[in-house]
C-alpha cells in the first residue's frame, strides 16, 4: 500500500518557528486556510481510500477539505500528533531547536531511551505512531493520506523507511503542506518514493518527481 504523509498547513506559530505541540494546539491562520483548500485541488485525480489526521486542530483543519471533496470523513488519531516539545514548549530560540532535533533524530539512530526534557522518549513516540500505521495497513487499502506534523513524519520515516537515514531526514525539513509518498507495509518495510513535494494551487502537481535519498 501507499501512504501519503502531509504536513499540516500554516499556523502563526509556524511563522515564528515556535514550539506549539500541546493539545488542541492552534488553528490554521488565513494563509493556512487557503493552503488547505489548495491541498484538495492539488490532489484532485489522486485516488485516496481514507484520510487520517492527528488530533491537533491544525491537522484536522488541513485534512477536512481533502476528505470532504472525496466524500470521506477525517479519521482522527492521537498517535499521529507532533512529538511533544516538553520543556521546550513555546520556545523558538536556536538552542531549543537544536536540542529538540538532536534528541528526536537520535531516537532513529539507536538512542530511543533518551527522553526529551519534560516530554516523551523514542519508545513512546514510535509505539504511538506505529500503532496507527499498523491500523491503517491492516485495512489493506491502496492509498491513504495521513495529515501529521513535520518532526513526527521525518523521525518516523528515518526509522522505518529503508532509504531515509536519520541524518538525511534531519537535514531535509518539510514546509507546511509538503508531502512524502511511501510504499510498503509494516511487515515488508517502507520505501520513500517522493519527498517534500510542495502544494501550490495549479502548480507543482503531486505527480512531479522529487529526489529521495539513495
Amino acid at each position: 500500500m501507499r501512504l501519503l504523509f502531509i504536513r499540516h498547513a500554516q499556523t502563526d506559530s509556524n511563522i515564528d518557528h515556535r514550539f506549539d505541540t500541546q493539545f488542541p494546539g492552534p488553528g490554521l491562520n488565513a494563509n493556512g486556510l487557503l493552503q488547505a483548500q489548495a491541498l484538495a485541488a492539488n490532489l484532485d485525480g489522486v485516488t485516496l481510500n481514507a484520510v487520517y489526521a492527528s488530533s491537533l486542530r491544525r491537522a484536522v483543519m488541513t485534512a477536512a477539505p481533502l476528505a470532504a471533496c472525496r466524500g470521506l470523513s477525517v479519521e482522527i488519531r492521537d498517535g499521529l500528533r507532533e512529538i511533544g516539545a516538553g520543556d521546550f514548549e513555546t520556545r523558538n530560540d536556536p538552542e531549543a531547536q537544536e536540542r529538540y532535533h538532536d534528541i528526536i533524530f537520535g531516537w532513529s539512530s539507536g538512542a530511543p531511551d533518551v527522553r526529551l526534557p519534560g516530554g516523551p522518549n523514542g519508545h513512546e513516540f514510535f509505539e504511538s505512531f506505529d500503532a496507527v500505521i499498523d491500523e491503517v495497513s491492516a485495512r489493506a487499502l491502496s492509498t491513504v493520506a495521513i495529515v501529521s506534523h513535520g518532526a513526527a513524519i521525518r523521525v518516523w520515516l528515518s526509522a522505518r523507511a529503508e532509504n531515509v537515514s536519520p541524518t538525511w531526514a534531519q537535514a531535509h525539513g518539510l514546509r507546511n503542506l509538503s508531502m512524502v509518498l511511501v510504499d510498503g507495509s509494516p511487515r515488508h518495510g517502507w520505501t520513500t518514493l517522493q519527498w517534500g513535494v510542495q502544494v501550490l494551487a495549479g502548480v507543482d502537481r503531486f505527480s512531479s518527481p522529487r529526489s529521495v535519498p539513495s
